[in-house]
C-alpha cells in the first residue's frame, strides 16, 4: 500500500492545494466541519496524521496552534507545504515522512499533544482492519 500512495500523491503534489482553495461546496463544508471541530486552537502543540501539504495544520495555526507536526507518506507533498510555510516566513510546522498505519515510535515527536487530527486518512486504507487496531 505504502508505494503505492507515494506514487499517486506525488503525482498529485504540485496542483493538489488548488484543490482546497477552488471553493467548491464540498470544499468549503469540508473546511466549515473542521474548523467547527477544531475551535479554538490557543496554543495547543498538534499532531497532524496524513498531514500531507499542510492544508489543515495552516488552519490550526490560523486557530491560534503554537506548532504543528506532520506525518505523512509523502515526500513531494510535504515539500509542496513547505515551499509554503517559507513564503508565509513560519518556522512552526515540523515535517516527518511516515506511514500513519505503522507504529511512529522511531520519529522524534513530542511526548504528548494537545490536539491530534487526522484528515481524510482512512479513503487509502487498503483494509478497514486498520479501524479496530
Amino acid at each position: 500500500m505504502g508505494e503505492v500512495l507515494k506514487t499517486e500523491y506525488a503525482a498529485q503534489a504540485a496542483n493538489y492545494d488548488q484543490y482546497w482553495t477552488l471553493g467548491s461546496p464540498l470544499v468549503r463544508l469540508d473546511t466549515e466541519l473542521f474548523l467547527s471541530a477544531l475551535g479554538q486552537a490557543s496554543g495547543a502543540v498538534i499532531l497532524d496524521l496524513a498531514g500531507g501539504s499542510g492544508i489543515k495544520a495552516r488552519y490550526a495555526l490560523d486557530a491560534g496552534a503554537a506548532a504543528v507536526d506532520i506525518v505523512d507518506i509523502s515526500q513531494e507533498m510535504m515539500r509542496e507545504g513547505q515551499k509554503t510555510e517559507e513564503i508565509l516566513k513560519r518556522d512552526v510546522i515540523r515535517w516527518f515522512e511516515a506511514d500513519i498505519s505503522k507504529p511512529l515510535d522511531h520519529l522524534p515527536l513530542h511526548p504528548q499533544y494537545d490536539i491530534v487530527m487526522a484528515h481524510w486518512p482512512l479513503d487509502h486504507a487498503d483494509s478497514y482492519r486498520l479501524l479496530f487496531i
